[in-house]
């Protein structure tokens, strides 16, 4: 492989510098010559389209929803970066150990006053967020750095969305990380253009982005402290005000901290901007899931201000009014009427494209435990609209991307870019660690991550499956490009191997930090070795040389009554499994969470389930088919509880009827708590957690089955 003397030599002996890569110079040609590893990392960096418009657009801002004006560049890049993974994956962990080996982490786990590859595996331990709490602590207590977790400053903290089991963690940012998502933007938009249809039934139209500002707090040592979709906004202020034409809603009204204000103004300006609306979006799905709950609860107030014009008293920020009211400016009483016709009709089927005629995609994280809230939106737009998901990520930092953009999210896959991160994978059934080259098709894995901004390795509970020798043509010109928004932890504890030859079957997934260059950038995230992030994957193929994987749901063991262990996706697959079969016609399954009660004898799990009724019949009218949900619940669950069920030392499941809006108003507490507006239901919880107490007081009904279970 080789640059010729011309064309790109500048930058290749740039980027050879950079990563200690030696290009040697052909006396003859003068052309540069160098292995096919390096000429993929060449790619990576060099064959970007860049021009004045791409400069623009990092100069000012992260668009949401942008088209690079050569895609197909875009794409063919990104199949070099698929075909090489095992060489980069290799390069990438080397340099990494080079620049942050001197760190007060890595001190203590060397040889001979040295860290190799070799000393990495066998020495580093894998970690979970415990582990590193002091060590991020006493980062943020320090206005300088001082080496602790990495070789850099960190220049903020982002604060977790609380998914995992409900808790905030602070994680370090140790360098601007907004060009890296404006080139996973454009590296997203770019497929995305170029293979889904519903991206282009969607052009010309507005988006409801359901994002949400938030504060901005202090750590000790002077640090900004945030929530990671509150720094993705703040990143994405300069693009609403170059673009506000494609968005329904103002910027200030975004940026508002008023949550209850800030979604009311979001719904009003998309009702008045009804005929124009192509896109509904959020981070996660379940934010746009609180959106129409809201709607539900209010939609008689917000025909008012259209009727008359005049915005409700409700909203007291007056930079908010004083956006809205460019918008809410004339009296609309017949839009109002249709809006009121359409809301007071008897069901809510369809409700979403009857007030949004022109509604073309919905999109939002929707994989695992958020499934349950694409059954939500097929009921609402009447199985008219797609949900899309493409992104995978989480706060400690990007992971992967759908390959498919248009696959159902019930069959959504993710692959890895290799330049990302450093990845290995716990597997599941023996807790042996590989690289990625190493896992196995048809295996479930724990996700275990290095990232740029640091070296431990954090086990990200991700399981994926592979099936044997699957490459599916479909995805021959596509990577996804990871990126992290608060999403979930991840977890992994084993072995390691290369990327090129990961084999069918299940593992956990580890990254080991980003080093890669994309677009001429480098990407700079939270510094984190080894970190368990608690998802749960399975390998399902390959494209080209780079694994895909399926989300399973979270590795978290649910709080066990008899020495039963039932992880939270587990129950969670059980759960949304019995809601489908089982419920009673009319009946939509709209939030759950699960805990145990262990104060009665003998103890036993309780779900708690919020239903939408299309029609009048009451819940308890359902005795039947709700005791029929218990039963395939629990006989989904592992052989160990069925057992213990069995024998009586663990009593049967209940199913706890909560009240209409009890999940939305759990939400609304969390994130007035400071958790992520982002924020995930929490699928298990310790039976003394706040949130237990809330829906205990909320249920209305119970239900359980005594039948014995399936051994």
């Amino acid at each position: 492989m080789f640059f010729g003397p011309r064309r790109g030599r500048k930058k290749a002996m740039a980027f050879g510098e950079r990563f200690k890569i030696c290009l040697h110079r052909d006396r003859d040609s003068k052309a540069l010559h160098l292995s096919s590893s390096q000429y993929a990392l060449l790619l990576a960096h060099c064959q970007t389209p860049v021009n004045k418009t791409m400069e623009e657009r990092m100069g000012r801002g992260v668009p949401l929803f942008v088209e690079p004006e050569r895609p197909e560049e875009v794409v063919e890049r990104i199949v070099y970066l698929l075909e090489n993974v095992k060489d980069i994956q290799r390069i990438l962990l080397e340099n990494l150990l080079k620049k942050h080996g001197d760190c007060e982490y890595l001190e203590k786990y060397k040889k001979d006053g040295k860290i190799d590859v070799q000393t990495f595996r066998e020495r580093v331990p894998l970690i979970t967020y415990e582990d590193i709490q002091r060590d991020i602590q006493r980062t943020a207590q320090r206005g300088k750095h001082a080496n602790i977790l990495c070789c850099e400053e960190p220049v903020h903290f982002h604060q977790s969305g609380g998914t995992s089991g409900g808790k905030l963690k602070m994680l370090p940012v140790t360098g601007s990380a907004r060009e890296t998502l404006v080139e996973y933007f454009v590296m997203i938009d770019a497929w995305f253009h170029m293979k889904s249809t519903v991206k282009r039934t969607s052009a010309g139209g507005i988006g409801m982005t359901f994002f949400f500002g938030g504060d901005c707090l202090k750590t000790p040592g002077g640090h900004d402290l945030l929530l990671v979709s509150s720094w993705f906004v703040r990143q994405s202020m300069s693009a609403y005000r170059q673009t506000p034409e494609r968005f329904a809603s103002p910027l200030e009204v975004i940026l508002c901290r008023d949550f209850a204000q800030s979604v009311y103004c979001q719904l009003l300006c998309g009702l008045i901007r009804s005929a124009e609306v192509a896109m509904m979006s959020s981070l996660i799905i379940s934010v746009l899931a609180t959106a129409v709950t809201f709607l539900q609860e209010n939609w008689e107030e917000l025909c008012n201000d259209i009727s008359t014009g005049k915005l409700s008293a409700r909203i007291t920020d007056q930079k908010v009014r004083r956006a809205v009211s460019q918008i809410l400016h004339t009296p609309d009483p017949e839009l109002a009427a249709k809006i009121r016709a359409e809301c007071s009709k008897d069901t809510w089927a369809g409700i979403l494209t009857r007030l949004w005629p022109n509604l073309r995609f919905i999109s939002g994280i929707c994989t695992g435990s958020l499934l349950q809230f694409v059954d939500h939106f097929e009921f609402f737009t009447d199985h008219k609209v797609p949900v899309v998901c493409l992104v995978y990520g989480s706060s400690e930092g990007a992971i992967g991307m759908n390959p498919y953009p248009d696959a159902h999210p019930n069959d959504i896959t993710y692959v890895f870019l290799p330049q990302m991160g450093y990845f290995e994978f716990r597997n599941i059934r023996d807790s042996s660690v590989v690289d990625i080259s190493d896992v196995v098709v048809g295996e479930d894995y724990e996700f275990i991550m290095t990232n740029l901004s640091g070296s431990a390795r954090r086990d990200m509970g991700l399981v994926y499956q592979a099936e044997a020798g699957r490459l599916d043509c479909r995805a021959q010109h596509w990577v996804p490009m990871p990126m992290g928004f608060g999403l979930n932890s991840m977890d992994g504890h084993g072995q390691c191997y290369g990327w090129a030859k990961v084999a069918a079957g299940a593992y956990g997934l580890g990254m080991n930090g980003f080093v890669g260059y994309v677009m001429g950038e480098m990407l700079r995230m939270k510094r984190l070795w080894r970190y368990k992030m608690a998802d749960v994957l399975k390998c399902v193929g390959y494209i080209h040389s780079s694994p895909e994987f399926k989300f399973l749901g979270r590795e978290n063991t649910l709080v066990n009554v008899a020495q039963e262990i039932v992880h939270e996706y587990e129950m969670t697959l059980a759960v949304e499994s019995a809601a489908k079969l089982h419920l009673f016609a009319g009946a939509h399954l709209m939030g759950y969470t699960t805990t145990v009660n262990v104060k009665s004898f003998p103890g036993h799990y309780v779900v708690f389930w919020e239903l939408q009724i299309e029609h009048s019949s009451a819940e308890g009218e359902h005795q039947e088919e709700l005791e029929q949900c218990c039963l395939a619940i629990e006989n989904s669950l592992n052989e160990k509880y069925r057992a213990d069920r069995n024998m009586g030392t663990i009593a049967p499941l209940e199913i706890n009827l909560v009240k209409p809006g009890s999940f939305s108003n759990l939400m609304q507490q969390a994130q007035a708590t400071r958790c992520s507006t982002q924020l995930k239901q929490t699928r298990t919880y310790k039976p003394d957690h706040p949130a237990v107490q809330f829906l205990y007081s909320a249920a209305q009904h119970k239900f359980r089955s005594s039948k014995a279970l399936t051994l």
